[in-house]
């Protein structure tokens, strides 16, 4: 018999999809091909952000598009009514997003298409940590420098079989980050 019990199908196929490999989506399907992080994240994310809120729930997310000098050092924190109230690090801070509410205001009308948001109001928590950069990393001695270099060396003649040019440069740096760690162990 060469169908599975009339059902029109095929013997051994049973309807049921085997995932693909690669990446793996908030609602457990496959893909393979390359996600960006935010779509993974923004699922799983928003309903703790419901609870928020949903129109917090739309604007966190866009937050460094719509304040992008002041994002490292600021939060959306809450929205009441036509105020969305924000965490600032410091009260410097408090004061430049006061300088830029106009546009932040402009900006969430565009973004989610009416003015819901009429207001800003900054709250400073000096417990916010500010997302800033690094801070630089110091010189490294002449005899430190040269083992980066050969360390640098190989792990680029490890990866000069690979086709993509963004791609080797990331994998040479983290073969070095690695041969590194070996070399001290």
């Amino acid at each position: 018999m060469s169908e599975v019990e009339g059902k029109g199908k095929p013997a051994g196929q049973t309807g049921v999809k085997k995932p693909a490999t690669g990446a793996v989506l908030a609602k457990g399907v496959r893909t393979k091909r390359q996600v960006a992080l935010g779509h993974v994240l923004a699922p799983l994310v928003q309903p703790a952000l419901a609870r928020q809120g949903v129109l917090l729930a739309q604007i966190v997310p866009h937050w460094r598009a719509l304040c992008p000098l002041l994002a490292d050092h600021s939060c959306p924190e809450s929205v009441k009514g036509d105020v969305l109230t924000v965490a600032v690090a410091s009260d410097g801070v408090k004061q430049e997003l006061h300088y830029v509410t106009p546009q932040i205001v402009e900006g969430l009308g565009r973004l989610l298409g009416y003015e819901a948001i009429t207001r800003v109001r900054a709250v400073t928590r000096h417990d916010l940590k500010s997302r800033e950069a690094p801070p630089p990393r110091l010189a490294v001695p002449a005899a430190t420098a040269a083992t980066s270099h050969a360390l640098g060396d190989k792990a680029a003649s490890l990866c000069k079989s690979v086709g993509d040019d963004d791609l080797r440069a990331a994998l040479a740096g983290l073969g070095v980050q690695v041969l590194k760690n070996n070399a001290s162990k």
